[in-house]
């Protein structure tokens, strides 16, 4: 006989953790709904803050291309262009206040820069050569010589006068050789810089150091400081009034030549102390000179190409010039350089080519942000799902009304001047509200009243500056812009939400720590009622083996 009857259900599975956890998050996730919709909320000011930052750069731009199409200084209305008949015989460049017209340049001669150079001499140009020491004047520069001198060293000296300032080494302590020799970098140390500043003679990290083979010929070079110091208290000198030499040497030759073309800068010896160095020849088992000047101190004429002038005519005018290239000098706010003995025609006039393209990107540009306002600030229609998306713009008047002006103000009408609106060189408004530009008809207007082309951009840009100012704030008068404005009350609000969506994440994760100490006692109850029933189970089974 059974006493609770045969039918007794196994006991029911009851709560399991997974369920329990299941549970919670359900709870929870009713209570996230607001999160949720602030998070919502949050991405759409995000992308609202977004179009704010995309719309100023196009008003930015927009303004820019306004700024240069503004009569004044930097206004696309003063470029001009130089058109060269034959530009293998003259380039040039042409500024703002150059005028417009017509020149012929007619080049006869070509500048050409001083040049000289020695008899053949030995085979080996790093051998010293034995000369009596002394110095010779190149071009203001003291070049001292020295009887261990090679070729090689006297080309050094030459051009390292360029330098800058010149310092003899005369201190009592002499430089130490080792110090000199480790330096096979070509760099100085800080033990060598010591050394110097010892003797009252700053030189920079930079300053380099070149040394021959024997290690007893030694040249300091400092760019920052502008020093040259040589071995021996040695005074390099330096070139006068920027009549640098180059020196160079070609088959065993010393090779001299004047940077800079022109009579003004002709190599000139005047006033050197040995002249004899600059005499002799450098041929033969024995040097006697550098074979530059002959017997009687004058150059050799087969080792001399003379320094020459310019010659030129500009609308039969004569010019002469030290220089081929960079006359800034010849016709107002015009750059000539000159290439071959020819004639050809420079022709100078506006930059008809550049304005154009300037004033069909103020087209384009007005057209980009103008459509970009209409579609941020349209409501659409999706006709199959019955629903409607409002541009993120949508209800601000203020943007509507910014578009409108940008559009309406290229059809104003100007008071000043002949031209009383844009459609008159060729700036049109079609039905759809796009700007449209006719460039042959500007072209025409820029040929046939070009002041009056100025004089009408110059009023309609002020009315975009005026127009563009408030959303840019690039005036004095306007320190912060609206769209600013209108970002930073977004980002505000964003940090409000940031703010209130962790205040109640904490109070959620309260929540979650609150449920499940809750749910846990209840699930170890219904492990224990699960337990309890396994235990009347057995005892029933037992019970029921004895009737």
């Amino acid at each position: 006989m059974s006493y609770f009857g045969s039918s007794l259900a196994p006991p029911s599975s009851g709560l399991t953790a997974s369920g329990v956890n299941t549970l919670i998050q359900q709870m929870l996730s009713t209570q996230r709904e607001p999160i949720y919709a602030l998070t919502n909320k949050k991405d759409t000011l995000n992308v609202e803050k977004a179009i704010y930052a995309d719309l100023k750069t196009k008003l930015s731009t927009l303004e820019s291309i306004v700024g240069d199409l503004t009569n004044g200084e930097d206004t696309i209305f003063l470029d001009m262009s130089t058109t060269v008949a034959d530009s293998k015989v003259v380039t040039a460049t042409a500024a703002s206040s150059a005028v417009s017209g017509t020149y012929t340049v007619d080049v006869t001669v070509l500048a050409e820069a001083h040049r000289v150079f020695s008899d053949t001499g030995a085979d080996s140009t790093d051998t010293a050569l034995g000369l009596t020491a002394g110095t010779f004047t190149l071009n203001g520069a003291d070049i001292s010589v020295l009887a261990t001198d090679s070729l090689e060293d006297i080309v050094a000296s030459i051009n390292v006068a360029e330098y800058g300032e010149s310092l003899g080494f005369t201190g009592p302590t002499e430089i130490d050789t080792a110090h000199i020799t480790e330096l096979d970098e070509g760099t100085l140390s800080a033990d060598m810089i010591a050394h110097f500043a010892a003797e009252g003679i700053t030189l920079s990290e930079d300053a380099t150091v070149s040394v021959d083979t024997t290690g007893e010929r030694w040249l300091i070079t400092d760019h920052e400081n502008s020093y040259s110091i040589r071995d021996e208290g040695t005074n390099l000198g330096v070139y006068k009034g920027g009549r640098e030499v180059t020196a160079t040497i070609v088959d065993n030759r010393l090779i001299l030549e004047a940077d800079s073309t022109g009579v003004d800068y002709a190599l000139d010896f005047t006033g050197s102390a040995d002249i004899g160095l600059l005499k002799g020849t450098l041929g033969g088992a024995t040097p006697t000179g550098l074979g530059i000047l002959d017997a009687g101190g004058a150059f050799i004429p087969a080792q001399e190409r003379v320094a020459v002038d310019s010659a030129f005519t500009v609308n039969g005018v004569p010019i002469t010039r030290s220089s081929n290239t960079g006359l800034d000098d010849v016709i107002d706010g015009v750059t000539l350089n000159l290439l071959s003995v020819e004639e050809t025609e420079v022709t100078i006039s506006s930059h008809k080519n550049n304005i154009t393209a300037k004033i069909t990107a103020l087209v384009n540009s007005i057209n980009d942000t103008a459509s970009y306002l209409k579609q941020k600030a349209t409501t659409t229609a999706d006709e199959e799902k019955k629903t409607y998306t409002r541009g993120a713009l949508a209800g601000k008047s203020l943007f509507s009304i910014l578009r409108m002006d940008l559009i309406g103000t290229m059809n104003m009408e100007v008071d000043a001047g002949p031209l009383k609106r844009m459609s008159d060189i060729g700036v049109t408004i079609g039905s759809g509200l796009e700007i449209s530009l006719d460039a042959t008809k500007l072209g025409s207007a820029l040929d046939a009243n070009f002041e009056d082309v100025v004089q009408l951009f110059d009023t309609i840009m002020q009315r975009y500056t005026a127009i563009l100012d408030p959303f840019t704030a690039t005036s004095a008068s306007t320190t912060t812009s609206t769209l600013d404005l209108y970002t930073s009350a977004i980002q505000t609000k964003m940090d409000n939400i940031d703010t209130h969506v962790e205040r109640m994440e904490k109070m959620l994760l309260i929540k979650e720590e609150l449920l499940i100490t809750q749910y846990s006692g209840l699930y170890m109850r219904s492990m224990q009622l699960q337990n309890d029933q396994q235990n009347l189970l057995s005892i029933y089974s037992g019970l029921s083996m004895y009737g």
